[in-house]
C-alpha cells in the first residue's frame, strides 16, 4: 500500500506541486490552519485537484482497512468490473505488437497508465478507434486490469450492447431502475465502454449516454471508449455532436489502422 500512496504523491507533486510549505500557502504565502485550503487565485485553480487527491488516498486506505491486505483489496476492487474472460488477469506484458499501428497504440496506452493520477485529476479520456479485430478490446481490458491492480482505482468495464440490454431488461423485470443501473457507471473513477457503435442507439439510449458523458465531463472523471467507426461517423450516424464533442474535448485518441487480426492465419 505504501508504494501505491507514494505513487499518488509523486504524480500529484509532479502535476500540481505542493499545496502548503511550512504551514503556508505555496502560492501566496498565507498562513493556513491544518487542513485549510487557501482562497488565493492560484490556489483556487488547483484546490479541486488537491481535494480529489485527498479523497483518492482515503479510498485506498479504506479498501486496505476493510480487506486487511493489499491482495484482498485488489480482489475487492476487481469485483467492481469484469473484463472479457479471455483477457482476465492480463497485463501489458501479454500484449503482442505486430504492426506500427499497434506499437503507437500500445505506447500511448502505457503513457496514459503511467500518468494515471494526473489523468484521473483532469478527467482525461482515451478513445480507441479502428476497424473490427484490431485489438482494441484486449488493450482496453489490459489497461483496466493494470489500473485496478496497481493503483487500486475503481474501474467499471462494460460492453455497450450489454449495458443497453441491462437497461432494456429493467423495463420488464422492475428489479432495478435505470438510475440504479447507470449510477455505478457515472461515478466510477475510470469508466470503460467497449463497442459504443455496435448498435445504433435509440433516442432514449442517446439521452442516457449523454447523461453519463456529461456528468463525467463535469466531474472530470475519465472515460475509456472504443468504437469501430471514425469520430465523424460517430457524430453523424450514432450519437451526435453534443455527446461526441464532450468525449473529444479532453481526450487522447488512438487510431488502429492495421488489418483485422482475426482474418490472419
Amino acid at each position: 500500500m505504501e508504494k501505491i500512496i507514494e505513487t499518488y504523491n509523486e504524480q500529484t507533486l509532479n502535476f500540481i506541486g505542493k499545496r502548503t510549505n511550512s504551514g503556508k500557502c505555496s502560492f501566496c504565502g498565507k498562513e493556513l490552519a491544518s487542513g485549510e485550503y487557501c482562497d488565493c487565485k492560484e490556489a483556487k485553480k488547483k484546490n479541486r485537484f488537491f481535494k480529489k487527491g485527498v479523497n483518492l488516498v482515503r479510498s485506498v486506505n479504506d479498501y486496505i482497512s476493510m480487506n486487511n491486505t493489499l491482495e484482498e483489496a485488489r480482489k475487492h476492487i476487481g469485483s467492481f468490473f469484469k473484463t472479457p474472460e479471455k483477457f482476465d488477469g492480463m497485463g501489458f506484458e501479454d500484449y503482442e505488437i505486430e504492426s506500427d499501428s499497434e506499437k503507437k497504440g500500445f505506447k500511448t496506452t502505457v503513457e496514459y497508465y503511467k500518468k494515471a493520477v494526473q489523468n484521473y485529476f483532469t478527467g482525461m479520456n482515451l478513445l480507441f478507434l479502428g476497424k473490427y479485430g484490431t485489438g482494441k478490446t484486449m488493450l482496453m481490458s489490459i489497461l483496466c486490469n493494470e489500473l485496478a491492480n496497481n493503483y487500486l482505482f475503481t474501474c467499471r468495464y462494460v460492453n455497450a450492447v450489454n449495458l443497453w440490454q441491462q437497461i432494456t431488461d429493467s423495463f420488464k423485470n422492475n428489479e432495478k431502475s435505470v438510475k440504479d443501473i447507470v449510477s455505478p457507471y457515472k461515478n466510477a473513477q475510470f469508466l470503460f465502454i467497449d463497442d459504443v457503435d455496435k448498435i445504433k442507439p435509440s433516442d432514449y439510449v442517446r439521452e442516457i449516454f449523454y447523461d453519463v458523458v456529461n456528468y463525467r465531463t463535469e466531474k472530470e472523471l475519465p472515460m475509456i471508449i472504443s468504437a469501430n467507426h471514425s469520430l465523424e461517423e460517430l457524430d453523424e450516424k450514432y450519437y451526435g455532436e453534443a455527446i461526441i464533442s464532450r468525449l473529444v474535448q479532453n481526450s487522447k485518441i488512438i487510431n488502429f489502422t492495421h488489418k483485422n487480426r482475426r482474418f490472419q492465419g
